[in-house]
């Protein structure tokens, strides 16, 4: 008996995929295929990789070449990559940053010294090659950093070897940065890396966390500058600066000339208003105004400065004392001027500095000539810091009025939602101001 049965049926013959033909399709007018390109490992362009000596003039010449890029940042980045660069990344960063209004040039440009430091002390200078322990490097040699480093341009030629090198020949004194400023720098390379791994598809390592390099801070928060005490306030405003000079060229010799500038009216600002010493320092003319029977200063960003925070938007009551001194005339007599700031000889001379600048140095020694070296190292917030302190103490001011008059947010929700939207009545903020003990 045949069990064999039938044999079986021969198997189709299939074309291969590489031979068969798919049959055309016809398209009025078709869309142009995206360009993927051939690297996902590309730079920047314009930019290329290190070769030679590492130094900070090297680093910041391809921030330079990738901000003349000029990139569009909101593209698909599956069909159109990044470059990997650092520096291409950083300047992505900004672009779109500073768009949307969370950067100004000053803040930029703190952005990409930063993100060149940390180039120079770990030498990576792409993003997928950075790990943990590159941070682990960075924060390291931060304390090891000479705090001189980048203030004068000669050190932009320098390699790490050789910044070390220097390090090595100083006091410890004179080397690192304190902890909050190391952890501003960790926050800044963290918006840098959430910017490449979330906008661009970049390939950031997953284990990067900068919240567990964070250092410690020394001291608590109302500690960490000391405040003036009253009579130490007195001594600084018994200054010639104050009370009268040999001219405006010496400020710091007794004489009968009390030259009212910015060096003059800045730090009586700050003691009488808690202000900021570069909110005053860069108070546009049109910054005094009248309110409510009386005069009030203005404090807003514009487009040479900008404020810490939202609160820093505010109306301040001026003093008695300031309106005396004739405050609100030399206001007067820069608008007849056509000035556009209220103190123009403090107007930078370039994006990279800030107003109070050109009174730092002669602020510097009228504090060192009247509080006996200065060993507390009492500066323009420490003003601020009585001036809290005096509100403080004094009867019948609310803790909104106060928060207010500093530029402070309040301590929760309920505090910044029940707060007026225009801030606190000024009524009750002149009575505050008015509570305040002249000066001299």
């Amino acid at each position: 008996m045949d069990t064999t049965g039938p044999a079986p049926a021969a198997p189709a013959q299939v074309e291969p995929l590489s031979q068969q033909v798919t049959p055309p399709t016809h398209r009025t007018n078709p869309e142009p295929l995206p360009i993927v390109p051939e690297r996902r490992d590309a730079m920047t362009p314009g930019v290329s990789l290190i070769k030679g000596d590492m130094t900070m003039d090297a680093i910041l010449e391809q921030f330079t070449r990738a901000r003349d890029a000029d990139e569009a940042t909101d593209r698909d980045p599956e069909t159109a990559p990044f470059g990997i660069d650092v520096a291409g990344a950083c300047e992505r960063s900004i672009k779109a940053h500073t768009a949307i209004g969370r950067l100004d040039q000053k803040t930029a440009d703190s952005r990409r010294s930063r993100l060149g430091v940390f180039m120079l002390l770990t030498g990576v200078q792409t993003i997928p090659e950075i790990r943990q322990h590159h941070l682990r490097i960075f924060v390291e040699q931060m304390k090891r950093l000479p705090q001189s480093f980048l203030k004068s341009s000669r050190n932009g030629r320098l390699t790490l070897a050789e910044v070390q090198a220097r390090a090595n020949r100083l006091p410890n004194d004179d080397l690192g940065r304190a902890p909050s400023k190391v952890n501003s720098y960790l926050d800044t390379l963290n918006a840098v890396f959430t910017y490449a791994r979330s906008n661009e598809g970049s390939e950031v390592d997953v284990r990067i966390d900068t919240s567990i390099l964070r250092l410690p801070e020394t001291k608590r928060a109302r500690g960490k500058r000391a405040a003036f005490n009253v009579e130490e306030r007195r001594r600084l405003f018994e200054h010639p600066i104050w009370q009268g000079c040999k001219s405006a060229a010496r400020r710091h010799d007794t004489g009968p000339d009390v030259v009212k500038d910015g060096l003059f009216w800045v730090p009586l600002i700050v003691a009488y208003t808690g202000g900021r010493m570069e909110e005053v320092a860069g108070l546009p003319v049109g910054a005094i105004i009248a309110d409510e029977g009386g005069w009030g200063i203005d404090i807003r960003p514009h487009e040479e400065r900008r404020l810490k925070n939202l609160q820093s938007t505010r109306l301040i009551p001026i003093h008695e004392h300031l309106e005396e001194l004739g405050l609100v005339e030399h206001q007067r007599r820069m608008a007849a001027r056509g000035e556009t700031y209220l103190f123009p000889e403090l107007t930078p001379t370039s994006a990279k500095k800030k107003f109070y600048s050109k009174l730092a140095y002669n602020w510097k020694v009228a504090r060192h000539r009247q509080l006996d070296g200065n060993p507390r190292r009492l500066d323009a917030h420490s003003l601020r810091h009585l001036f809290n302190q005096q509100l403080k103490e004094a009867p019948g001011v609310s803790k909104l009025v106060r928060l207010d008059l500093l530029g402070h947010a309040g301590d929760d929700l309920n505090e910044e939602v029940y707060g007026a939207a225009e801030g606190m009545p000024m009524a009750e903020k002149r009575d505050a101001i008015d509570l305040l003990p002249r000066i001299w």
